[in-house]
């Protein structure tokens, strides 16, 4: 084997320096050369596909499996002339950068991101911001920080064109970027704006996609009540309109209501009803993320050994898919599964790594999450002053973005733990975490009163309530 791959080095190290050789306008024409040949090899010219602006699907072409090599090809061709083609060479590379982009959208793969970006560059005006707000898109679904640029830049170009009804739909997907980087009230207010916009100028799908970040934005900050009205309002408009992923991304979120209230019933219901839709559409970035948090219910239903390989392959898509933020997520709560069973060491590691890749996307939400899961591993392992720490990092961060509910679940964890470190707080510190969960009227209160119960049994104390 290291034979093989030693030759194949030497073989790349020998064809660049053949490459180089080359004067720069030889290169120029070969490349010119290669784009002919491939383009028509794999078809022919491919036709122009409609402006992003026009929302008409992309038709499909046999070129599209090779529109990123063609692109390339005449970049670096530098100028030189396409006599096939009726226009420039420009135009030309647009194209296929454009077709580029939507075959990597269409594949979910990780290069979406950065085609969109190249696309706009070649792009003007209304163009321009839409190319911008897709490659923003594409960088939210993976976690990429790069996410909120670009979609502040949509924002600001379709404002600039006059176009208030796709700046309302960029408005919501900046609204739910915001979100997942802690910055809450920038957000609330992006997410309200854009439902205005797309109320007065935008169609009845447009208006499900913001009322469904509105729900996932309450669910967040612990406003039950509205994200319900907000999801079913969503769900209405998606089967009114026939969009079927759309539809299943609400059902899964219509779902995490249930398990927060412990309709686990219901919750595995709507869970499953909304796997077999992304299934038969083949959306593994919405799968992977239906997958975890159906691992999650199979969890806390203590279906631990379902729960491990529901988990292992939603890891398994979510790397598939350069996913990082959703394979941070992934870590941590399979972390939590493995401290449950005792597998501290393992349960540690998958928890580190989950906390380096959300700090690397600037989740700060999840941070605090996977904080709080690392806290617990330290208290599990004895280790008091880094469990001290950690809970107290976990609770700053959460608190910084406004996620109630995970606040109140940390409170209740750290104040078993200062009942077991002997410290007088750890009574204010439930009551605040107790009155948290009370409010929401979150589930998980039953489960953390048993584990403060069972703490102050051992240290011979009475139960807080």
């Amino acid at each position: 084997m290291y034979a093989e791959s030693a030759y194949l080095f030497r073989h790349v190290l020998l064809r660049e320096a053949a490459y180089q050789l080359h004067l720069p306008s030889e290169r120029a024409r070969l490349h010119g050369l290669a784009f002919a040949l491939l383009e028509d090899w794999a078809g022919g010219r491919a036709p122009l596909p409609p402006s992003l602006e026009s929302g008409e699907p992309c038709q499909l072409h046999s070129t599209d499996l090779f529109a990123q090599e063609l692109a390339e090809h005449l970049r670096l061709a530098t100028g030189e002339p396409d006599h096939s083609s009726t226009g420039s060479m420009a135009e030309v590379r647009r194209l296929y950068l454009r077709r580029a982009a939507e075959h990597a959208l269409r594949e979910r793969r990780t290069e979406a991101q950065a085609l969109w970006a190249e696309y706009a560059l070649c792009c003007d005006d209304v163009e321009r911001a839409l190319a911008l707000q897709r490659a923003g898109e594409c960088a939210l679904r993976v976690g990429e920080p790069a996410a909120e640029r670009f979609l502040r830049d949509a924002v600001d170009a379709l404002e600039s064109c006059g176009r208030e009804r796709e700046r309302g739909v960029a408005l919501a997907r900046l609204g739910a970027c915001l979100r997942s980087r802690g910055k809450v009230e920038e957000a609330e207010h992006a997410l309200n704006h854009a439902l205005k916009l797309v109320r007065a100028r935008g169609t009845l799908r447009e208006e499900g996609l913001v009322l469904e970040a509105l729900g996932v934005h309450m669910t967040q900050s612990g406003r039950a009540a509205l994200a319900g009205d907000y999801y079913q309002r969503a769900l209405e408009i998606y089967r009114k309109v026939g969009d079927r992923r759309s539809e299943a991304t609400v059902l899964g979120n219509i779902g995490i209501e249930h398990r927060h209230r412990g309709e686990d019933e219901q919750c595995e219901a709507r869970y499953l009803e909304a796997l077999a839709i992304l299934t038969e559409l083949g959306d593994r970035h919405n799968e992977a993320t239906l997958l975890n948090n159906l691992a999650g219910l199979y969890w806390v239903t203590d279906r631990n050994e379902q729960a491990e390989r529901t988990s292992k392959r939603a890891l398994e898509l979510q790397r598939a898919i350069g996913n990082r933020r959703g394979e941070g997520i992934t870590l941590a709560n399979m972390s939590d599964l493995l401290r449950d069973e005792g597998r501290l060491d393992d349960a540690k590691e998958m928890c580190l790594q989950a906390l380096a890749i959300h700090r690397e996307m600037g989740s700060r939400r999840f941070e605090g999450i996977a904080m709080d899961n690392l806290a617990r591993l330290h208290q599990a392992a004895g280790e008091w002053e880094p469990a001290r720490h950690a809970f107290e990092e976990a609770l700053a961060v959460l608190r910084e973005v406004r996620d109630r509910r995970s606040e109140g679940t940390t409170l209740c964890a750290f104040s078993t733990f200062l009942v077991e470190c002997g410290d007088p707080g750890a009574r204010q510190v439930w009551n605040e975490g107790a009155a948290i969960l009370r409010d929401l009227g979150d589930a998980r209160l039953e489960a953390s009163m048993a584990e403060m119960r069972a703490a102050c049994a051992r240290k011979g104390l009475a139960p807080f309530e």
